[in-house]
């Protein structure tokens, strides 16, 4: 771990869809389009007025401690449908379960591992066909103390027990010799069953010559994270997308899919550089990604980045180290160990002597990897900016996060379920809001991202007494379980599940209406609607983007997203929020 010292209103009612329904394509606008009808009593009537949602309050959460003793070191859990919660412990390799209602875990297996420093198990992840498939994945270094590795290994559940003799070992990815920093370890699956992993850089951040700054000294393979975070030909310093299979294909128990970095940058690279990029990466340029999610209705994968350890600028060397949040909403290069923090470039230093020689700025548009102990591609994609980034002595940059030592956490993302009969669901109006935390300074916050996933709003978290947590999950209820690892960072063991519920009132109309296309075998110009009284929309699955017209068959605004894939959340301007439209989607 490296830890461092919309608005809305209440939708159309049923009796008015059925309406709209036998009343649709009644009308030509002026566009010359077949536009759908509200009622009458619709067109007759004022625009509606938009609602404003107010804040849940604190006082609308309840949190409970399901468990507070019986953990050792717990660094990861996973929630599965039947609302059992599995836990992974570092130390032990032991994994624990909770079962609801009990105030004691049961022990389900232990895997062998090899603690040490930041090795030892890492994380776990069920599949999203748990309750048939019954398979756990657990990531864990290889106890072996000389060829050092880390290890993905699935595993059956037979009750609540592991059947160690089940372990089917789906990939390994070796360890530098000796090294225990920076192991990564978090996992999770998508809603299409791909597993995500991420891994650190594994490289020293603390010694000489770098000194928490760029960790680029290529005579120890150790202290160079070129070997692994910018080396496309490595699984270090990435996040990783496979496809578990039960049957081996290739000779693999994984397959690769669709849309990961190699696809992605087929056309940046000539085939004999294609030939040095694993087909694994989905993102690299990474020092520590410890904690992540995966967003299933935009598909953006969104992590906190452990950032370097200098805890001053240096002219010489480079800006001090921030922590970061970042969303990849594509494959990409995310900059380390050239680039941290907003983009702040760290000096080149020349070690070709005895002494290293400090140099130019890196160029974060243009990186390239000249290391010896880099076995993929010189060249690299542009650097991709987080959307927050703070440092310890956090002067300037996002001071919502407030001060102290560093270890960002992203995840996981809410999504609001109208179908799920749920007392203790999150509200509506957390619909696309990560939970993200620092685990040092204890400072919880949910975030929202505009559509194209730069960052919209920071909201402080609405429980203020959580600690130093290592791992989150919305259940099958929509609560959210927290596994506190501790009180005070690495000062106790006071580990816990928490599981925090809503209790307030819920509306419905405080999440953005999703409007679908009446027919899929219209055209992309005929998919129309009638919406009234919301200020945000949710872009259907196909649609580019659309325009929005008043009842008279004006056009009042065009939205046009940046890509085709994928649904996103359009923020209406003030002007036309609220009021009665027609959307066209194209």
């Amino acid at each position: 771990m490296d830890a461092k010292i919309g608005l809305g209103a209440d939708a159309p009612g049923t009796e008015r869809k059925r309406r709209l329904e036998t009343r649709r394509g009644t009308l030509r606008g002026a566009t010359g389009a077949i536009w759908a009808l509200a009622a009458a009593a619709c067109m007759l009537a004022a625009p509606a007025k938009a609602q404003t949602c107010a804040e849940p309050k604190a006082a609308d959460f309840k949190k409970t401690i399901l468990l507070s003793s019986g953990l050792d070191h717990p660094v990861h859990l996973a929630v599965v449908p039947d609302g059992r919660v599995f836990i992974g412990e570092m130390t032990t390799g032991n994994i624990q379960v909770y079962k609801p209602g009990a105030t004691a875990p049961v022990l389900a297996g232990t895997v062998a591992t090899r603690f040490e420093n930041e090795d030892g198990l890492l994380g776990i992840a069920a599949p999203p066909d748990f309750s048939q498939s019954r398979f756990l994945y657990v990531i864990y270094s290889d106890p072996d103390k000389v060829n050092r590795a880390h290890v993905v290994s699935r595993f059956t559940v037979n009750g609540d027990k592991l059947d160690m003799a089940s372990k089917v070992e789906i990939l390994r990815f070796a360890r530098v010799p000796g090294g225990i920093y920076h192991a990564g370890g978090g996992m999770v699956f998508d809603d299409k069953g791909n597993l995500l992993i991420s891994t650190g850089d594994d490289t020293n951040p603390h010694d000489g010559p770098n000194w928490g700054f760029a960790p680029i000294y290529w005579k120890e393979p150790g202290k160079d994270a070129q070997k692994s975070a910018s080396n496309t030909n490595d699984l270090r310093g990435k996040i990783i997308r496979i496809h578990p299979e039960s049957v081996p294909v290739n000779g693999k128990n994984y397959s690769i899919p669709a849309g990961n970095f190699k696809e992605a940058f087929a056309s940046f690279y000539s085939a004999a550089e294609l030939a040095k990029v694993r087909a694994e990466i989905y993102t690299m340029g990474m020092r520590n990604p410890y904690r992540f999610t995966v967003d299933n209705k935009t598909g953006w994968v969104i992590w906190g980045e452990v950032g370097p350890d200098a805890n001053d600028d240096s002219v010489q060397r480079g800006r001090m180290g921030h922590d970061e949040l970042n969303v990849a909403t594509k494959p990409g290069f995310f900059g380390w160990p050239y680039c941290n923090g907003n983009q702040f470039a760290y000096n080149n230093v020349d070690y070709s002597g005895a002494a290293g020689v400090p140099g130019a700025k890196f160029d974060c548009a243009n990186p390239v990897n000249n290391s010896p102990n880099n076995t993929g591609v010189n060249k690299l994609p542009p650097s991709q900016p987080p959307v927050i980034w703070y440092a310890g002595n956090n002067n300037t940059d996002f001071k919502v996060m407030g001060n102290g030592g560093e270890t960002a956490m992203g995840g996981p993302m809410y999504r609001y379920d109208r179908n799920l009969n749920s007392a203790t669901k999150f509200p509506p109006q957390y619909d696309g809001r990560l939970f993200f935390w620092d685990w040092s300074r204890q400072v919880h916050k949910l975030v929202s991202f505009k559509p194209d996933g730069k960052l919209d709003s920071i909201y402080a978290f609405p429980d203020a007494t959580l600690k130093s947590d290592v791992s989150a999950q919305y259940g099958p209820e929509g609560s959210l379980y927290i596994l506190q690892y501790s009180e005070s960072g690495y000062g106790d063991t006071k580990s816990a599940l928490i599981r925090i519920d809503y209790t307030g009132a819920r509306n419905e109309a405080c999440i953005p209406l999703a409007i679908a296309p009446f027919a899929a075998r219209r055209a992309a110009n005929e998919r129309l609607s009638v919406m009234a009284g919301f200020s945000a929309i949710d872009l259907p699955e196909g649609a580019s983007g659309f325009q929005a017209f008043d009842m008279h068959g004006r056009k009042v605004w065009t939205y046009v997203r940046a890509r085709a894939e994928g649904g996103s959340r359009v923020e209406l301007p003030a002007r036309i929020a609220g009021g009665l439209l027609r959307i066209r989607f194209l």
